[in-house]
């Protein structure tokens, strides 16, 4: 779907006419139907207005193969889940590291394994054979770390594959 048909429907979808859509964008009428017509597309700053006025995302209005609009709110919302849920597992990770601390300090636990000694926190956790715990602690950790931070996961995982090319 095309920019300008994109623009029809959104427009008839909110029960507006060519007037009240330009009253909104504070242009003329006239500018409207060119859009809607195709003779003439709108500046990046009516495409953010009508952007925020229809709650679709600028990358929906532009792209002409998407046909269905998505929605501002709903990539928000999408967004806060994924930071409720990252900071949900850091949360639990941590406290569950803190608990495993703490014992390794209430109850020292000294290891040898092929004579090597193995104090403190990870003496405690081979002692108590819960090696496993902390490595479901360490993806736990991980899942959310990279749920809080995806987008920034993302440009530099891009940066490394362009790297990597390059060689």
């Amino acid at each position: 779907m095309k920019l300008s048909e994109k623009i029809i429907y959104l427009r008839k979808k909110n029960g507006m006419s060519q007037e009240d859509l330009a009253n909104e964008l504070n242009v003329s009428r006239q500018t409207v139907s060119r859009w809607e017509v195709g003779s003439v597309l709108p500046d990046a700053l009516n495409i953010l207005n009508l952007s925020k006025l229809f709650d679709v995302t600028a990358d929906y209005l532009l792209n002409d193969e998407y046909e269905e609009p998505f929605s501002l709110k709903a990539k928000m919302s999408a967004r806060k889940k994924q930071c409720i849920i990252g900071g949900t597992l850091l949360g639990i990770s941590f406290l569950w590291f803190s608990i495993i601390v703490i014992m390794s300090l209430i109850d020292p636990i000294t290891c040898w394994i092929n004579d090597r000694v193995y104090e403190g926190i990870i003496g405690y956790a081979i002692g108590n054979n819960i090696e496993w715990l902390f490595f479901m602690i360490s993806v736990s950790a991980l899942i959310g770390f990279i749920c809080i931070f995806r987008p920034q996961v993302e440009k530099v995982l891009i940066k490394i594959k362009e790297y990597l090319a390059s060689l």
